[in-house]
């Protein structure tokens, strides 16, 4: 469990900087990170937690596996709400492939929603998650190509996911435990 915790406090402060003059730092920490977790079995995350190029900001809950307290499984998630919000950093002038994959549980929602990908306002892509499986949920996949002048001259932009079918809730949306995202992938285009 300790290793758990020092794998999370490692990315962690990963998380924090953003200094480019201290990238290359940034990314040593991170493969530090990324070779702990293969030493001690825990790859599940690595679609769901920070890193220097994606940072996991609002209306996300904290890392969760299935099964519950196996910090080794190979599932881990992020509950989402109404609304949440990933930043991405920018590639230099590469163009770049974001890609969000994820559940909703239609059989709470008694509903079909449309899971909305947008990139600092502008719709990305979007998708009605059609067929549902027999435990009630139905997967999505939201994401596209980004071109470097979309981020209008900012080396971060925000990624939002809305789902239209999900009401407002004042308090701690991740907990309505309706949808979560099970990956997030952020690459440079050939």
């Amino acid at each position: 469990m300790r290793s758990a915790f020092a794998a999370g406090a490692l990315t962690l402060l990963c998380a924090c900087k953003s200094s480019p003059a201290q990238r290359e730092e940034e990314h040593r920490q991170f493969q530090f990170v990324l070779d702990l977790r293969a030493r001690e079995g825990i790859q599940a995350p690595l679609g769901v937690v920070s890193s220097p190029g994606i940072r996991f900001d609002w209306g996300f809950s904290p890392v969760e596996y299935d099964p519950k307290e196996d910090y080794r499984s190979t599932r881990a998630l992020r509950w989402i709400g109404q609304r949440a919000a990933i930043r991405v950093q920018r590639h230099g002038d590469k163009p770049m492939k974001l890609g969000i994959w994820g559940w909703v549980n239609s059989r709470v929602l008694r509903t079909k929603p449309a899971v909305s990908a947008y990139f600092d306002g502008q719709l990305l892509s979007s998708m009605v998650v059609e067929e549902v499986k027999d435990d009630g949920f139905g997967d999505f996949e939201v994401g596209g190509a980004v071109t470097p002048d979309m981020f209008q001259g900012s080396q971060w932009a925000i990624v939002e996911l809305d789902l239209s079918s999900v009401g407002f809730h004042w308090a701690e949306p991740p907990k309505l435990q309706v949808a979560f995202v099970s990956s997030v992938a952020w690459m440079e285009l050939p």
